[in-house]
């Protein structure tokens, strides 16, 4: 009977400390973990036993790591606005400061919404002063664009739209610097010429072979004084294939040509020209580039002044390769003005 008894009392023994054992044990999935959250300092009642930790529920963990999360991209978000600092400086055709110019500009900045990023862009107005000059200065945001520049009997008709990027220490970011001014230049109205503009097509052999082009009618021509040379190596290419080694000239034969950086102005300049604009791209060039854009002032061997942009794309197959011109020329001999007026 007492072997009985304790026979049923070892069972039950067994019974709880494989009931612990089985609480404990790891199992398949880890449970969550819960942030730790600070509690006050447990303390002793009036029994002695210390009061239990405060407990933080499944819900408010997920909130703490949401907050956390916002928290990151709001920092990243808001971190692309940095201080906006701009000079510039307003001209006419002759280089003559010009006064009293509305520049109206456009300060783009970053803003946090929850999980996505936000923009806005604020117009503002500045005026040129009694020297031409204006500076931007106070704003805070990733990006500076001008909109329009306005003064009565002058216009500004820039190529393509002008702006700055600011986005706090990369290597394309806008260098503020008061003494060296970006320049913008109005043309007084009814000064324009009646210049020579056209666009052109050619076809490039991939050989060393050159086309030339008479800038004067646009016409192929043997004694053309615009020369483009393509070589390419192989010669025949898997077009999204590997890369290729190419080399591209661009010469003004008996003139020059001088290279446009920027929007450029409305009147060609007087010295600088270089005979050649010579390219060359490795087929191991770290950034490499199957094209060619740019834009160049010429001078031509009868001293006539223009503008030609020069489109190269190198990855045609089968060659030939393609171009593609924009040329504008003032016909008359020594005249620098590149502003068009209509034909009466």
């Amino acid at each position: 009977m007492r072997s009985g008894k304790v026979y049923v009392i070892l069972g039950l023994a067994f019974a709880a400390l494989a009931g612990i054992g089985w609480y404990f044990w790891p199992h398949g999935s880890r449970p969550m973990a819960i942030p730790t959250v600070a509690a006050e300092p447990r303390s002793a009642g009036s029994s002695g036993i210390l009061s239990p930790p405060a407990t933080v529920t499944i819900p408010q963990a997920k909130r703490v790591v949401q907050e956390q999360r916002e928290e990151r991209v709001r920092s990243i978000v808001e971190g692309r606005n940095v201080a906006i600092d701009y000079y510039g400086k307003v001209v006419d055709q002759d280089d003559h400061p010009l006064a009293g110019v509305r520049v109206r500009y456009s300060i783009q900045s970053m803003y946090f919404l929850p999980w996505l990023p936000g923009g806005k862009s604020e117009l503002r107005e500045i005026v040129s002063d009694g020297e031409g000059l204006f500076s931007i200065r106070g704003g805070k945001g990733f990006s500076l664009g001008f909109d329009s520049l306005a003064k009565d009997g002058y216009k500004y008709s820039p190529k393509g739209g002008r702006g700055e990027l600011y986005s706090g220490g990369g290597a394309q970011d806008y260098k503020p610097d008061p003494r060296h001014r970006e320049i913008f230049t109005m043309v007084k109205l009814g000064s324009g010429e009646p210049l020579i503009h056209y666009d052109a097509h050619l076809s490039l052999p991939c050989d060393g072979r050159p086309v030339r082009l008479n800038v004067l009618t646009g016409a192929l021509a043997d004694d053309g004084d615009f020369q483009l040379t393509l070589i390419r190596t192989p010669y025949n290419i898997v077009r999204g294939g590997p890369h290729f080694s190419w080399s591209a000239k661009i010469e003004i034969i008996g003139g020059g040509l001088v290279e446009l950086e920027g929007t450029g102005t409305y009147r060609a300049p007087l010295e600088g020209y270089n005979r050649n604009f010579t390219v060359e791209h490795p087929a191991d060039e770290k950034v490499w580039g199957g094209g060619l854009r740019k834009v160049f002032y010429i001078k031509t061997r009868d001293e006539r002044y223009g503008r030609i942009r020069v489109d190269l794309d190198t990855t045609y197959q089968p060659p030939p390769a393609k171009a593609f011109l924009e040329v504008c020329l003032n016909p008359s001999p020594s005249l620098r003005n590149l502003e068009y007026a209509p034909r009466k």
